[in-house]
């Protein structure tokens, strides 16, 4: 399991960030920082931090659902990873848990491209 440093608690959830996460948000931010500046690089690295808990999160809240804790979330270089602390019972709930994610993903694409802005 990576470790990291813990960074604060969702519903009784610890959240941990690992190094190589900060290592990929500065790459994020200098890259976009080029373009369009400092403030919407540390924005935009905010953003893609925000979007990959809300993914791990989405994971989480189903699991809880279906009566399975959440040990911790992990935010790395590759994206998430939410610890849970046992299997769930059903095809159908392991499905719904697995699928959480990427929908929480695809509902946070589609606000993005809603508002979209042409000032960047």
């Amino acid at each position: 399991m990576f470790k990291g440093l813990r960074l604060f608690s969702v519903r009784g959830i610890p959240i941990f960030l690992h190094w190589s996460a900060v290592l990929i948000l500065a790459l994020v931010g200098f890259d976009i920082g080029q373009v369009a500046g400092p403030g919407v690089a540390v924005a935009a690295a905010a953003a893609f931090l925000g979007s990959i808990l809300a993914h791990e999160l989405a994971h989480a809240m189903v699991a809880s659902h279906y009566g399975v804790a959440t040990e911790r979330i992990t935010l790395w270089g590759l994206g998430g990873l939410a610890q849970l602390r046992n299997q769930t019972e059903t095809p159908r709930a392991e499905a719904a848990v697995a699928a959480a994610g990427p929908a929480m993903s695809a509902a946070l694409g589609v606000v993005g491209v809603a508002t979209e802005s042409e000032t960047i």
